[in-house]
């Protein structure tokens, strides 16, 4: 009895644990996956917005183009790390070209050029660098800006969060265990208290009740039935304990008088109309017997 509540406290640990476990790991991918594309899209708006931004400035100083976009790239803020800016003519041929000290420069294949016809824009990952390949329509000549960048605070996030997580789940299980096995003997504990009283209950003992609480439950709704059920077999024996007290009592009067009278008539001799007394009044109490 003991084991197979005990097995019933680990299969509803067991139980509680999986569901929690499944939801915690259903959650963290959710927001890793949300987070991880958020922070790529945010990152390819950036470099959009710079290819933008080049493409205007080239359309905008015609004299010394070269030399001024190279010198607003090399001193701009560092919101992209080991970048690379090239800017293309329909033909394929570069107009400008700049890339950070710390890269080296990035020669476009005639795929990209294609595709940034097609599409206008669109964005690809290239030696572990987010590329943004941008047709800037022009008045005067179309051209296509290249703008490549490592999206390293992107990926330091990324790789922060999956360390939260990786630490975050086995301690969440752990805890979700803990709970569960708390969990489990909550429920369990008034069962074990219910066959404890079960036990205490024997046909000498009939009196004693489950006990019941303020509980308002399931449990409490079995322990009243049952309570019920004790009530009835406690009447039940209350009534044959009365019955064979009653019968008992009519069955002895008769006995009594038929042993009594055969014990005087066997005392002495007598004469044939005594016993023929004896053996009516013997029939008498026979037949009362018979009657009971």
């Amino acid at each position: 009895k003991r084991y197979k509540l005990m097995k019933l406290t680990y299969k509803i640990n067991l139980l509680f644990t999986i569901i929690v476990t499944g939801i915690l790991l259903v959650m963290s991918f959710l927001i890793f996956t949300l987070s991880k594309q958020s922070v790529e899209n945010d990152f390819r708006q950036r470099l959009k917005t710079r290819a933008a931004r080049t493409g205007y400035l080239y359309t905008v100083f015609k004299n010394d183009t070269t030399n001024l976009l190279k010198s607003l790239d090399s001193t701009s803020p560092p919101a992209l790390f080991n970048k690379n800016v090239n800017i293309y003519s329909e033909d394929k041929k570069i107009l400008y070209a700049y890339h950070d000290d710390s890269t080296s420069q990035i020669i476009a294949p005639d795929a990209w050029f294609e595709e940034a016809k097609d599409e206008e824009q669109s964005f690809f990952v290239y030696q572990q660098k987010d590329v943004c390949i941008y047709y800037y329509p022009s008045t005067g000549q179309n051209f296509i800006v290249v703008v490549a960048a490592e999206n390293v605070s992107g990926k330091e996030y990324i790789s922060d969060l999956k360390h939260i997580f990786l630490l975050f789940v086995p301690g969440a299980v752990l805890f979700a265990l803990l709970a569960g096995y708390l969990f489990s003997r909550s429920i369990v504990k008034p069962i074990k208290e219910t066959i404890h009283d079960v036990q205490l209950i024997t046909s000498q003992n009939l009196s004693h009740r489950l006990f019941v609480g303020k509980r308002k439950d399931e449990l409490a709704m079995l322990n009243n039935t049952f309570n019920d059920l004790l009530n009835r077999l406690e009447e039940s024996f209350a009534i044959q304990r009365r019955f064979i007290s009653n019968a008992s009592h009519e069955l002895s009067t008769p006995l009594t008088s038929v042993s009594s009278q055969i014990e005087v008539a066997l005392l002495h001799n007598r004469s044939d109309d005594d016993y023929r007394k004896v053996l009516g009044s013997v029939l008498e109490d026979i037949k009362e017997l018979h009657h009971l």
